[in-house]
């Protein structure tokens, strides 16, 4: 992951990858996509077990990514690959996150096209 969206703090200005006409804009009142993946990873592996309750935050928070990546923001793509690598841990630890990962590689390989 780019140092940029590591540090405290999100960036002020985040460029979008392209523009799609209709959506929303991204909320920089909210972390960037590539720190919202990886905290979402932090999260799943320090859980011991698949509750109804992290299965629903990952759900929530796997969407968003996907939806904002698709949405052509900030570092959507980045987002995408650490978002297909926490789906990748879920499933060897829990089992599940099969569909979650070909949704996220579907979203990659439209937000590279779009990207170019």
């Amino acid at each position: 992951m780019s140092s940029s969206c590591t540090r405290v703090g999100s960036p002020r200005k985040r460029p979008p990858a392209f523009v799609v006409r209709g959506v929303p804009k991204e909320p920089l009142d909210e972390i960037p996509l590539p720190l919202r993946a990886k905290r979402l990873g932090e999260r799943m592996h320090r859980e011991p077990s698949l509750t109804g309750a992290l299965a629903d935050f990952y759900t929530y928070q796997h969407a968003w990514v996907v939806a904002g990546a698709r949405f052509g923001w900030w570092h959507g793509a980045e987002a995408l690959r650490l978002l297909i690598d926490v789906d990748n841990e879920v499933q060897k630890r829990f089992g599940v996150g099969y569909e979650s990962e070909a949704i996220a590689r579907a979203a990659l390989v439209e937000v590279l096209a779009k990207s170019k």
